[in-house]
């Protein structure tokens, strides 16, 4: 006990005294034991070294991609099929049979069979429709055999004078198809006998070479055409005047009188609307209680008659 005891006792004196000495500066202070430092611990030896302190900036991280879009179906599936990755794919699972539709529903139903249509057109599917409809201009033109004459109307006196010879005509026609094939017209028209033989009491006399006969109508007609053939017949009635050149070339012309034309024409198409052909024309006037060109006083009767074979061109 008492070793230990006084070992005690002699470092608290010498705490004391050194403490005492560094406060009056004897004695310097004894400095408390330094910390515990923890080694460091070294690189492990081998051929892995950490990397090297460089510049270089490194490579930034590759962006995102969004990844590709749904391929669309164009055009949209029909009924019954769905778009799966660009493809028109049968919604009814498994598919429908032979004889079988699928539905939108996703179900299969007996089709319906539809009624076959032909890919190839036909020649009249092929041609353009020809109408006789609508607008009508028609231009009739060509040569002919005339005739005319006078007579007188009462009884008594007087000789026949006829004129005959060739002739040429001309005709105008506007009008209106009221119903498809069928026109309404109006027509100008005139024939005309250059240098005809004059026949006065059966003889024959020559008048000269200025001397001629002609006819003017202006009267309302119609038309029908007998289609697919594109044949016609029409008519025409209206006013209708005679004029003649004497032998002395002084002209006389008489009043209104009754004039009718009718012809059978038949034409074929050039375009949608042009028809080219022909038409035979017989063409009468009658005027009655006229004046003469000879002296028969006032009571004579003047024909006139003509037949053409004539070329017709019609837009319609």
């Amino acid at each position: 006990m008492m070793p230990g005891l006084f070992r005690t006792v002699f470092f608290a004196l010498l705490m004391s005294v050194s403490t005492a000495a560094a406060q009056d500066g004897e004695l310097p202070a004894v400095p408390p034991p330094p910390a515990p430092q923890q080694p460091v611990p070294e690189a492990p030896a081998g051929p892995e070294q950490a990397p090297p302190v460089t510049d270089e900036v490194p490579p930034p991280p590759p962006s995102y991609e969004a990844p590709p879009p749904a391929l669309a179906c164009v055009p949209d599936c029909r009924a019954g099929y769905s778009c799966i990755e660009g493809r028109c794919v049968s919604a009814c699972n498994p598919p429908c049979g032979p004889g079988s539709v699928c539905t939108a529903a996703g179900s299969c139903e007996a089709a319906t069979p539809s009624p076959p249509v032909s890919d190839i057109p036909s020649l009249d599917e092929l041609r353009p429709r020809h109408a006789h409809d609508g607008f009508l201009l028609r231009v009739v033109v060509g040569p002919g055999v005339s005739w005319a004459r006078e007579r007188l109307a009462g009884a008594g006196a007087g000789e026949d004078v006829g004129r005959s010879g060739l002739s040429s005509s001309f005709m105008l026609d506007v009008g209106y198809a009221i119903v498809e094939n069928f026109n309404l017209r109006l027509r100008i028209g005139g024939q005309v006998i250059p240098s005809p033989t004059v026949v006065v009491g059966g003889e024959e006399r020559d008048v000269g070479g200025s001397a001629d006969v002609g006819s003017g109508l202006l009267g309302l007609g119609v038309d029908y055409y007998f289609m697919p053939l594109n044949l016609r017949v029409g008519a025409t009635i209206g006013p209708s005047g005679i004029s003649y050149t004497d032998d002395a070339g002084d002209e006389f012309s008489t009043d209104s009188g009754l004039g009718f034309n009718l012809e059978v024409g038949m034409e074929w198409w050039v375009s949608t609307n042009w028809g080219l052909g022909g038409a035979a024309v017989l063409w009468l006037t009658n005027v009655s209680g006229q004046e003469g060109t000879e002296s028969f006083g006032d009571d004579v009767q003047h024909r006139f008659a003509g037949i053409g074979l004539l070329f017709s061109a019609s837009y319609q």
